[in-house]
C-alpha cells in the first residue's frame, strides 16, 4: 500500500509540472497575441484619424466619395499583423487541443478538437481576429450599408477579450490550482475564467473594477466619437463632435446619471450608447458591491468596535452619575441650609 501510495504521488507531481510547462507556453502565446492586437489596434487608429485629417488627400476623411483608390502603408501593415494574429491563434488551439488529447486520452489532436467546444471558439475568434478596416477601397460609388463597411475599424476593440486570458494566467488563484489538486483542496485542476474572476474579485477587487471601468470608457468613447463626427461631412451639426464631449457622455451614461446636455444625433451612434448601458448596469452593481464590502467591518473589527462603544458607553454612565451624585449633594447641602435658617432639624427625613 505505501509503495503504491508513492507510485500515485509521484505520478500526480509529473502530471502536474507537465500542466505547469503546458502552462507557461499557453501564457506565452497568450501574451504574444494580445501583443499582436494591440499593435493592430494601434495601426487602426492611426489610419482613421489620418484619413480624417488629411481632407486634401482622402477627402472628407471616414466619407470618402474621391474617385480614387484611397491607400496608404496602413493597407499593408493591417493585413500583415491580422495574418499574423491568425496564425497564432491558430498554434493556440492546437496547443488546446493536445491538452485536451492528453486528457480524454484521444487518439488525435483533431479529434479533440471536433468533440469539443474548441470548434466553436476557434470559428469566433477566427472572425473577430479578421475583422479590419477594408484596404485599398474606392470611394467613387455608394451601396447600402457603405458607411458601416468605413466603420469596420471599431470592431477590432472586440479583441479585448484577450485581456480575459492575460488576466487569468496573472491570477494567484489560477496557477496555484496544481497545489491545491494535489492536496485535495480542489477536484480538477482546471478553472474556469469566471471562477478566477470571483477569486481576484475578493482579493484586489479595486483594481479589477477600475481597470474595467477604464477600459469601457476609452473603448467607447473613441467609437462613439468616430462615429458621430461623420456628420460634419453632411454639413450637420452633431451634439458630439469633440472627444471631450464623447468622453462626458460616455461618463454620464457609466454612471447611469443621463443629464440629457449631450447625446448621440445619428443612428449608428445609438448601438454603442446602448451597449453601454448594459456593461454601466454590470459595472455600476460590481462597483457599488465592492464598496459596500470594503466598508464591512470583519469580525475582530466588529469585536473591537463592540469593546469600544461599551466603553464610551460605561464612561458616559460614570460621568452621568457623577453629575447625579453631584446634584444630590447640592440639593441636600442647599436643604439644610434652609432649614437651619428656619430653625429646624438639619437631616431630612
Amino acid at each position: 500500500i505505501l509503495v503504491r501510495w508513492v507510485e500515485d504521488q509521484a505520478m500526480r507531481r509529473e502530471k502536474a509540472r507537465a500542466e505547469q510547462r503546458t502552462d507557461k507556453r499557453l501564457a506565452r502565446k497568450h501574451w504574444q497575441m494580445f501583443l499582436i492586437a494591440a499593435a493592430g489596434l494601434l495601426l487602426m487608429i492611426y489610419d482613421e484619424e489620418k484619413r480624417w485629417k488629411k481632407g486634401d488627400e482622402f477627402f472628407y476623411g471616414v466619407e470618402n466619395i474621391a474617385p480614387k483608390v484611397a491607400s496608404s502603408w496602413t493597407d499593408f501593415a493591417m493585413p500583415l499583423c491580422n495574418m499574423l494574429l491568425l496564425w497564432r491563434v491558430c498554434d493556440l488551439y492546437v496547443e488546446l487541443s493536445e491538452k485536451k488529447r492528453k486528457r480524454w486520452q484521444l487518439q488525435s489532436r483533431w479529434d479533440a478538437f471536433v468533440n469539443s467546444s474548441l470548434k466553436y471558439k476557434f470559428v469566433t475568434e477566427v472572425a473577430i481576429c479578421l475583422v479590419q478596416p477594408v484596404p485599398w477601397v474606392v470611394y467613387s460609388f455608394s451601396f447600402p450599408g457603405d458607411s458601416w463597411v468605413r466603420h469596420l475599424g471599431l470592431f477590432m476593440f472586440l479583441r479585448v477579450y484577450m485581456v480575459s486570458r492575460i488576466f487569468k494566467d496573472s491570477s494567484l488563484v489560477y496557477r496555484m490550482r496544481h497545489k491545491a489538486f494535489r492536496t485535495g483542496q480542489l477536484q480538477s485542476s482546471s478553472l474556469s475564467f469566471m471562477v478566477t474572476l470571483r477569486a481576484e474579485l475578493k482579493r484586489r477587487p479595486l483594481a479589477v473594477v477600475l481597470t474595467a471601468i477604464t477600459a469601457t470608457v476609452l473603448i467607447f468613447t473613441y467609437a462613439i466619437y468616430v462615429i458621430e463626427r461623420q456628420s460634419l461631412v453632411n454639413g450637420d451639426d452633431p451634439n458630439i463632435d469633440t472627444f471631450v464631449k464623447a468622453f462626458w457622455f460616455v461618463i454620464v451614461t457609466l454612471t447611469t446619471v443621463g443629464y440629457g446636455d449631450t447625446y448621440p444625433s445619428t443612428p449608428k451612434g445609438y448601438y454603442p450608447a446602448m451597449l453601454e448601458g448594459f456593461i454601466a448596469m454590470v459595472l455600476t452593481s460590481v462597483l457599488v458591491a465592492v464598496v459596500i464590502d470594503k466598508l464591512t467591518m470583519t469580525g475582530d473589527e466588529k469585536d473591537m468596535f463592540e469593546w469600544v462603544q461599551g466603553r464610551l458607553q460605561q464612561r458616559k454612565l460614570r460621568t452621568a452619575a457623577r453629575w447625579f451624585i453631584h446634584a444630590w449633594l447640592k440639593h441636600v447641602f442647599l436643604l439644610r441650609e434652609e432649614r437651619r435658617a428656619r430653625g429646624g432639624p438639619v437631616v431630612p427625613r
